[in-house]
């Protein structure tokens, strides 16, 4: 349900703002405890934000949405919780290291280039996180698709199954 979730907030939302008032009227936790899901959304003028539904004790489905917002350390997500909530638990950031080769390999080339990346840059940057089938003991699946959003000339490039010198640019509204 997560990808519908997704094609609502890209037909309903405007900016990061409506997006995560949509998402608030829905009950998006996962059917599994171990399935988590983090929605990262960004706008044309700068904004961004992580949602995330959470739950500080990890017996228990997580049930709290939890918006973070304006924080520089969450400019990207990989394969565990950000959230204050959940960040010392053994699914948290501080103590997962699920995704954190990932994640530490985003966060150092977004800060490298000051978060302002070209589409091929952004797309490259992708390929270094992507996941593949080839190690399954170290992943929870593979990446499937991979996209840049130009969010002021309204255009997505997507790559399919890790081909990312095959991408595809198409005009959005």
């Amino acid at each position: 349900f997560t990808t519908v979730a997704m094609r609502m907030l890209l037909d309903k939302a405007s900016n990061v703002q409506e997006a995560m008032d949509l998402l608030e009227k829905y009950n998006m936790t996962a059917d599994k405890v171990k399935a988590n899901y983090h929605f990262f959304m960004a706008d044309a003028k700068g904004d961004f934000a992580i949602v995330e539904y959470t739950d500080a004790d990890i017996t228990k489905h997580p049930n709290t949405m939890e918006r973070l917002q304006k924080n520089d350390t969450l400019r990207c997500v990989t394969n565990f919780y950000v959230s204050p909530t959940m960040a010392n638990t053994k699914h948290g950031i501080n103590q997962s290291e699920h995704g954190m080769a990932r994640y530490k390999t985003l966060r150092e080339n977004l800060l490298k280039y000051d978060y302002k990346l070209t589409s091929p840059l952004a797309m490259w940057l992708l390929s270094q996180v992507a996941q593949g089938p080839e190690n399954p003991e170290l992943s929870t699946g593979f990446t499937q698709w991979s996209q840049i959003y130009n969010l002021t000339r309204k255009t997505v490039t997507m790559s399919i199954l890790r081909e990312y010198n095959h991408a595809f640019t198409f005009q959005i509204e």
